[in-house]
Parts: C-alpha cells; sequence; structure tokens
C-alpha cells in the first residue's frame, strides 16, 4: 500500500496550504484553510484537526461501511440482507394500504381512478389489472400488491454475484480514499 503524506506550508498572512503527496512527491489533493489540521484522508475529503477524530463520525461510518462490505459479502449475508428487506417491502406495503383504507373517507375511496392512475396500471400492473380496476380503492389495492413489490425489490437486489459486485466496486472505490495522511514534520 502507497504511503502519504500532508504537508503544511504558509499561504499569505494567516492561512495554511495543505498538500496530500504520494511516496514520489506528486500531488494528490490540496486544500487552503485558516484552521490547524494533523491529518486527512488522502482524497482531501476529509480534514482532521486532532488525531482522535480519525476514524470517528462520518469517516468512523464509512470505516465500518467499508469492513462489511469487504468482510461480510457472502451468501449468508446476501440472504439475510434479501430476508431483511423483503421483510420490511412486505410491512411498508401493507402499512401504505391499511393508512389509505384507514384515513380518506368512503366517497373519496369511491370516486373513478384517473387517466394518468389507469395509464401507470397498465405500465406496471398489465391491461387486464387495469381494467379490473375502477375507484380509487380498486387503485390503492391493485397498486399495493405485495408480491409485485417484492418481485421488484429482488430485480433491484439482483443475483448474488450482482450484490456483490456492487459491493466490490464500492470498497474498490472508496478504501483508497479513506486511508489518513498524517502531517509531515
Amino acid at each position: 500500500m502507497k504511503t502519504y503524506k500532508l504537508l503544511k506550508n504558509q499561504k499569505g498572512r494567516n492561512g495554511w496550504l495543505y498538500t496530500v503527496v504520494d511516496e514520489s512527491g506528486n500531488i494528490v489533493a490540496t486544500r487552503s484553510s485558516k484552521r490547524d489540521y494533523v491529518a486527512c484522508t488522502i482524497d482531501g475529503e476529509m480534514f482532521f484537526g486532532r488525531l482522535d477524530l480519525i476514524g470517528k463520525g462520518d469517516h468512523g461510518r464509512m470505516l465500518a461501511t467499508l469492513q462489511d462490505y469487504k468482510y461480510n459479502s457472502t451468501p449468508a449475508e446476501y440472504n439475510a440482507v434479501v430476508a431483511a428487506e423483503t421483510k420490511a417491502t412486505r410491512m411498508a406495503e401493507m402499512q401504505h394500504l391499511a393508512t389509505y383504507l384507514r384515513y380518506v373517507s368512503a366517497k373519496e375511496q369511491a370516486g373513478p381512478i384517473s387517466e394518468a392512475q389507469y395509464n401507470l396500471l397498465v405500465e406496471f400492473h398489465g391491461k387486464d389489472i387495469a381494467d379490473s380496476c375502477k375507484t380509487q380503492r380498486d387503485y390503492q389495492i391493485a397498486t399495493c400488491n405485495v408480491e409485485r413489490a417484492i418481485a421488484r425489490l429482488l430485480e433491484r437486489i439482483g443475483t448474488f454475484a450482482e450484490w456483490k459486485a456492487r459491493r466490490d466496486a464500492w470498497v474498490e472505490k472508496y478504501e483508497p480514499a479513506l486511508q489518513v495522511a498524517y502531517l509531515a514534520e
């Protein structure tokens, strides 16, 4: 792994120019500031005024996510994510429908569906379902189709290989950026 240094140079009367350089002396990132920093991420996104702040806040959350993605990209973890997301989707769809039926008046529920709603039903659920929906209540029931919502969720999550590839790409992109360069004396 490459090593990086943070250089601090006087800029004007009361400012500093911070430069992150690699082993070869190539400039990776720069920042000018009036504040004193002791370290930063090598991409120059996060600067730290004290050493004890490294790994805390946003930096700590990103490091934790990185570790999770790096070491928990197994079929068991994939199955756990799919199960949790499926349960959450199922509950959200049922909650949405229950809320609609509870808080929208019977008169509004009996109102006809609009042309836009009809077209959405045709696009996402098919013409046969769209033709069977006449009222707003029918429309809400048709669109809160739990099985269809779960099918869309599984399409979005993808297969284990697709899911793992997305996580690996995230690790590859952000792992170097989260490395810390310390102020050179």
